[in-house]
């Protein structure tokens, strides 16, 4: 783990736990530290890597729509020995399997500190406190003045990949957070995102609970944000 005043680099083998207690710059490090504390339990956090966590990418993993709300960008290295770059964008959209060729090696990831006024939350809806999410979002607003000068809004374990929320982050850019404007937020967010059939959930259900977390993760990212001075 290294920090600068502009960015927070995490290495691939960084334990969860690890994560969870550290000391991190900013909006972007209260995100992940917090996204890393609530995954699983102890023992489990003891032992997950993010980079463990991200290429596995299970449905219900965490760290991998927090790093997609962050913009975060993802180090590679292939077995010739060069060294490149994508996006977290790019190598969650069909699985990171399929977006590395053969023979590379994940280093690590790179956050942008996200500057003053600006805050984050994190939310999973599951059913015990160690149970697998049936749907998690990851919220930054930034704000300048009264109005959102920038909005991230990630979306996972609804679906088979994590994703954006495009229209909902548009909405909210240029408007002050009004719980009118964030319920808004909270429909477009929903018609972006697919919801796959659960056996344990009916869909309608989960389309319902969604809907209630992206308000409450924007509602409180816009309160921290506001706190943020």
């Amino acid at each position: 783990i290294e920090t600068s005043a502009e960015t927070i680099h995490l290495g691939a083998g960084v334990r969860v736990a690890d994560l969870a207690t550290a000391q991190l710059p900013g909006a972007a490090g209260w995100l992940l530290s917090e996204t890393a504390g609530g995954i699983a339990s102890q023992p489990l956090r003891n032992a997950i890597t993010l980079g463990g966590n991200v290429m596995h990418l299970a449905s219900w993993a965490d760290h991998p729509v927090a790093l997609l709300a962050l913009n975060a960008t993802v180090h590679v290295v292939h077995q010739q020995r060069a060294e490149f770059d994508l996006t977290i964008g790019e190598l969650v959209a069909e699985h990171p399997h399929r977006a590395l060729p053969v023979g590379s090696l994940l280093l690590g990831f790179t956050v942008p500190v996200m500057g003053d006024r600006c805050g984050a939350d994190y939310r999973r809806f599951r059913t015990t406190a160690t149970d697998y999410s049936l749907v998690t979002v990851a919220a930054v607003v930034a704000l300048d003045g009264k109005r959102c000068s920038h909005a991230a809004l990630a979306i996972g374990a609804v679906g088979p990949r994590p994703v954006r929320s495009p229209r909902a982050e548009k909405a909210l850019v240029g408007s002050t957070l009004t719980r009118r404007t964030l319920i808004k937020a909270a429909a477009l967010a929903i018609e972006d995102t697919h919801i796959v059939p659960n056996y344990r959930m009916a869909p309608e259900v989960r389309t319902r609970i969604l809907g209630v977390e992206v308000r409450r993760a924007l509602e409180a990212a816009a309160k921290r944000a506001r706190a943020d001075s």
